[in-house]
């Protein structure tokens, strides 16, 4: 009868093992999956912002020769003889 009490119990113990086991592997997924969710977005947003800025850098690069000329014919007519 003992014996028979004893192989329950450790049968039982057996089973809340193995769901605890599957619990905390569940809970362990959940975080992990949580963790690449945020990297992923941290990585998304940093690509974002690094390329605009990147192309707001290129394009004042591709328009200041535009730009200098502008300036430069500006200077020009304010220069130009008889101009009231």
């Amino acid at each position: 009868m003992a014996l028979a009490g004893r192989a329950e119990a450790e049968t039982a113990a057996r089973t809340s093992a193995a769901r605890f086991a599957r619990s905390l592997a569940d809970e362990v997924v959940m975080h992990e999956r949580d963790q690449l969710a945020r990297g992923a977005q941290n990585l998304r947003d940093t690509v974002e912002r690094d390329t605009e800025a990147a192309l707001r850098e290129l394009l004042d690069a591709l328009l200041a020769p535009g730009r200098a000329g502008i300036g430069l014919l500006e200077s020009l007519a304010e220069r130009r003889p008889g101009r009231r």
